[in-house]
């Protein structure tokens, strides 16, 4: 790279600062959009793995002591039981 190929790409460097120190607020904007689609990039990537993850596990069958475990909680959800018996049942599973 020649003296003449660096000096353009300060030039451009200088030019992008002054810019974002002349203009903030379009600095903060595009922070602003750079940082919901990483948001929501983010979550659609879990729920993607989320929902692969529930297909897997239902096409081998599921998994035995995660369903249980579900299927205890929904019964005392249903019963309306106190707060007791669901800490009593929460340190079960810990």
């Amino acid at each position: 790279m020649d003296q003449q190929e660096k000096d353009k790409i300060l030039d451009r460097l200088v030019a992008s600062i002054e810019k974002a120190y002349h203009r903030p607020g379009r600095l903060m904007w595009r922070g602003f959009l750079i940082g919901l689609a990483s948001g929501i990039g983010g979550t659609l990537g879990i729920a993607l793995v989320i929902i692969l993850l529930t297909l897997l596990v239902g096409k081998l069958g599921g998994i035995p002591v995660i369903g249980e475990a579900l299927r205890d909680l929904l019964d005392i959800i249903n019963r309306g039981a106190d707060t007791q018996s669901f800490i009593q049942y929460v340190r079960l599973l810990v």
